[in-house]
């Protein structure tokens, strides 16, 4: 008898918090990073290349894919590198070993583990409540 809580499969500790900035960055589960992509790609055809492994996740807000091209912050010019997340975990390492060293539109892409804050790294738990609670709707509401 007297297991602990048992709620909770796996993960440590109950309580989800963000890392702090000086937190160290590890590699990412569901996020992979592309280098070499052709400066004039756009995002819907690197999720249309990209998800044949598996689905991209989908920005609650935006409703678009999770894919970040790059820019140069000086010129604000594409370099050619990228962010995908993935839905499930599981889709990274595949990701990793489909696309890595392949061509992309006549351009070798090298692709590895995105390097992230550690609250970045895995899918957030399940979410119990919402942000916040979640009492008391506040955004939206109405309806």
């Amino acid at each position: 008898r007297g297991r602990g809580g048992g709620r909770g499969r796996g993960g440590g500790g109950s309580s989800f918090t963000k890392s702090g900035p000086d937190a160290p960055r590890i590699s990412s589960d569901v996020q992979i990073f592309v280098e070499g992509l052709p400066k004039s790609v756009k995002i819907p055809e690197v999720v249309q290349y990209f998800s044949t492994v598996g689905s991209i996740k989908t920005d609650r807000e935006s409703k678009k894919p999770r894919v970040y091209l790059y820019t140069d912050k000086a010129t604000g010019q594409p370099t050619g590198e990228a962010t995908i997340t993935y839905m499930e975990h599981g889709t990274q390492a595949t990701a990793l070993q489909t696309y890595n060293h392949q061509m992309f539109q006549g351009s070798p892409i090298s692709v590895t583990p995105s390097i992230v804050k550690p609250h970045m790294a895995k899918p957030p738990p399940p979410r119990e409540g919402g942000r916040g609670g979640g009492r008391g709707g506040g955004r939206g509401g109405g309806g």
